[in-house]
């Protein structure tokens, strides 16, 4: 059976330990805390673990007073910042902005209709969003994800004058409730298998062998030993194979 939640998946890895034949010496408050454990390290390092997104968040007079804005816990990483406005230069709704006045010379749009070679289009996109990252973009940023909250360089006053609002480019992490196929993905089964596999090992260690019925001895020390390996082995796959590549630039 494939899981699909997090009880079905703490069943499926004492199964793969050898659940219910052998009984597996570990509280289920232990198994979740190694759950969690390969959950960070999925999110961390699994190139499924995290998923590129942009959002628009309001500036708030709080925000300016705390001089910082506050972002969702979900998310792992900021990429870019930069001010945003509700104007578009399609509806004709900002007459004086760059946007609007290169469309309307040298492109000719009407409302909802372009005109004119895509080529030509696309160049001159480009060019407008490099003269908007290059003349008005947030200068500089620090985010702490586990505070959730990120600093600018510049006064939140001051960004707020330039734009009411601010884009954010940002990398989050995978809602495992919305999207329950997470469970089922091999790497997460194996590293959390391989983790309460060892917590397994460092609960029978504390009684030395451990005597089964049919003259069975279950070696703690060994299984933790074998069970560390693994988690290494692991470990090294998730970030050396599952890892997302560096983003290459070209100048």
């Amino acid at each position: 059976m494939r899981p699909q939640n997090r009880e079905e998946f703490r069943e499926y890895c004492l199964r793969r330990l050898g659940h219910p034949v052998i009984d597996i010496n570990v509280d289920t408050t232990q198994i979740d805390d190694r759950i969690d454990d390969a959950l960070d390290r999925f999110y961390d390092y699994h190139f499924d673990g995290i998923e590129e997104t942009s959002y628009v968040y309001k500036i708030q007079d709080i925000d300016v007073t705390n001089g910082f804005i506050p972002l969702d816990p979900k998310i792992f990483s900021v990429v870019s910042v930069y001010p945003f406005t509700a104007s578009s230069f399609l509806s004709g709704s900002d007459l004086f902005s760059a946007q609007y006045q290169f469309f309307l010379n040298d492109f000719y749009v009407t409302p909802g209709v372009a005109t004119g070679n895509l080529q030509y289009f696309d160049m001159l996109r480009s060019y407008t969003d490099t003269v908007q990252k290059e003349m008005a973009p947030v200068k500089s940023f620090h985010f702490n994800r586990k505070t959730s909250k990120i600093f600018f360089s510049q006064t939140l006053s001051t960004i707020k004058a330039m734009a009411p609002a601010v884009l954010f480019k940002v990398y989050t992490r995978i809602d495992i409730d919305r999207y329950p196929a997470v469970w089922d993905d091999y790497m997460l089964k194996a590293l959390a298998t391989a983790y309460i596999k060892r917590q397994w090992g460092g609960n029978l260690s504390k009684f030395g062998s451990v005597n089964l019925p049919g003259g069975i001895t279950l070696n703690g020390a060994e299984i933790y030993a074998q069970a560390n390996e693994e988690c290494n082995i692991l470990e090294d796959k998730l970030v050396n194979d599952y890892q997302m590549p560096i983003d290459f630039q070209i100048g």
